[in-house]
């Protein structure tokens, strides 16, 4: 196509690769596991891996609530699939320790309320993913991690459960007009996300929360 720059235009080509071939990306994706959690872990980084790009590069950070070394080093086979980056970043229990895990939300751990220490812990990043571990990718992740979020923090999937705006309703957000999965999101503007003070909203939801569950 670069033969013929009359007919079709530099910027034109760049758009067609764009288009069809994806854009060179240098990935950021966090996961939350303890060892329990490990083999499911392991299956959603592997299935990343086989689907992606040759132009697509991961960089995995692991927010670790007690990975075992034996179960560390199963992980890092999947660099055999595709090579990548795995970080892992251990994160200590304690500071969830007002989180109350209920019989009412038992898929609820202390991992799921990991992802709130993520802009904390890598405030450099200026984009990244949040997946559950328990997904399975089927393609590449390229046009995902390039959607033009126009400024915006977050994006997420809407949450698609009938029953979800009266669970949602009775534990605090009345007041959204919509309701996102926990599952799988894309954050950026870490630097703006640590100024409005996540943390700080997560203490808020938790007292509310605690105390409906007394």
């Amino acid at each position: 196509m670069k033969k013929y720059p009359n007919i079709i235009s530099s910027i034109g080509i760049k758009k067609f690769e764009e288009n069809f071939l994806g854009i060179v990306s240098d990935m950021n994706i966090f996961f939350a596991s303890d060892d329990k959690f490990s083999q499911h872990l392991c299956v959603a980084m592997a299935s990343i891996l086989k689907n992606a790009l040759p132009i697509d590069f991961h960089n995995f950070y692991i927010l670790d609530g007690g990975i075992s070394n034996k179960n560390k080093r199963k992980i890092e086979k999947v660099k055999e699939i595709k090579d990548c980056k795995i970080e892992y970043i251990k994160i200590n229990d304690s500071i969830f320790n007002n989180c109350k895990i209920t019989k009412e939300c038992q898929h609820i751990s202390k991992q799921t309320y990991y992802r709130y220490l993520i802009a904390e812990l890598k405030p450099e990043l200026k984009r990244a993913f949040y997946f559950d571990c328990d997904i399975v990718v089927n393609d590449t992740l390229n046009n995902f991690w390039n959607i033009n979020l126009e400024n915006k923090y977050v994006a997420a999937v809407e949450e698609l459960w009938i029953d979800a705006n009266n669970y949602y309703k009775s534990i605090l957000f009345s007041k959204f007009k919509f309701k996102i999965k926990n599952s799988y999101s894309i954050f950026a503007y870490f630097h703006r996300i640590n100024k409005i003070c996540v943390k700080g909203a997560l203490n808020i939801f938790i007292g509310y929360r605690n105390s409906r569950y007394k």
